[in-house]
């Protein structure tokens, strides 16, 4: 994994944070100030952004030659685990 990699990455995981963090705790003043359904529709945008940003995470890294190497231990994970008790 290369330097350039690493920071890129720390810098997205990092701005999601402060989207996050910002958002949620604008919604919930905002909800606590004025309008009690501001906080839940807050949680709900930052349920969506979540899900958006890590489906596209996945969806760059899958089946990439960074993820293949593992795929037996998650096949032998899962396998183990699938078993009845």
């Amino acid at each position: 994994m290369s330097f350039k990699f690493t920071c890129t990455r720390a810098i997205q995981d990092h701005y999601f944070d402060v989207i996050t963090n910002v958002v949620g705790l604008v919604a919930a003043v905002l909800g606590d100030k004025f309008l009690w359904w501001i906080d839940p529709v807050g949680a709900v945008i930052l349920a969506v952004y979540t899900i958006v940003n890590w489906s596209k995470t996945v969806l760059e890294n899958a089946g990439t030659s960074k993820t293949l190497h593992i795929l037996p231990s998650v096949k032998n994970y899962c396998n183990f685990f699938i078993h009845p008790i």
